[in-house]
């Protein structure tokens, strides 16, 4: 696998150097971080107690990865440092519970913005008009807290994903082949000539997995966009 974009600027720009102290604002600004979920592995190796100290410790093994991934020689030395990270351990679940962070400081903000009656992106409205998640402490409570155990990512989520990352999520969905239009999803869609891609392929629209291999040339394109 390779699926760790190589773009680190919106990890180590000047907005982002404080990226450690996320935690400790989410928590005390709006008591988010009491009682986060953690897969056992995490507690168990670390051997940190405290959850505030252990997401930092999380967005520590984010920023290790990802500029490591951005260092590596093309997409085959990309390719090998995903299959190091990708084992099951520590690191490999406390990316992962990076990566839902670095969303919910995302959505806290997008919210923010809502509540000030600015413009948001369309798939806000989305993320908070569900009964479920109206607000970011709903949100994480019913749907973020559960990627990874009970539940995983919907379509809105996606789009969250994409935006807090920077970059527009390519979903090939195979199940919808015989609808040439519908094939192809970007997460989210409004950032697609500006913002680096990650292509995943579905075959359900619920399980997603990243195509390894040598690029070939389609006979057919189905993105409605360019090459």
């Amino acid at each position: 696998m390779a699926c760790l974009p190589s773009d680190t600027e919106w990890l180590v720009s000047k907005e982002t150097k404080e990226i450690k102290n996320i935690p400790e604002k989410l928590q005390s600004r709006y008591g988010l971080i009491e009682g986060w979920s953690f897969p056992d592995v995490c507690k168990q190796t670390s051997g940190i107690k405290d959850d505030v100290a252990l997401l930092k410790h999380h967005l520590s093994l984010l920023q290790k990865w990802w500029r490591a991934a951005a260092a590596s020689p093309g997409l085959e030395g990309r390719r090998r440092l995903c299959d190091q990270l990708f084992q099951g351990g520590e690191d490999e679940f406390g990316v992962m519970e990076a990566l839902k962070l670095l969303m919910l400081t995302c959505a806290v903000e997008l919210h923010d913005i809502m509540q000030r009656g600015r413009d948001v992106p369309i798939f806000c409205w989305l993320l908070f008009s569900r009964y479920t998640s109206s607000c970011p402490r709903t949100f994480l409570a019913n749907h973020l807290s559960r990627v990874g155990f009970s539940g995983g990512m919907g379509q809105v989520e996606m789009c969250l994903l994409g935006y807090t990352l920077h970059h527009t999520i390519k979903v090939y969905r195979l199940y919808m082949a015989n609808m040439k239009e519908f094939i192809v999803t970007h997460y989210p869609d409004n950032h697609i000539q500006d913002w680096p891609s990650v292509c995943l392929v579905t075959e359900d629209g619920r399980h997603y997995d990243v195509a390894v291999g040598d690029p070939v040339c389609l006979r057919e394109d189905f993105s409605g966009g360019p090459h």
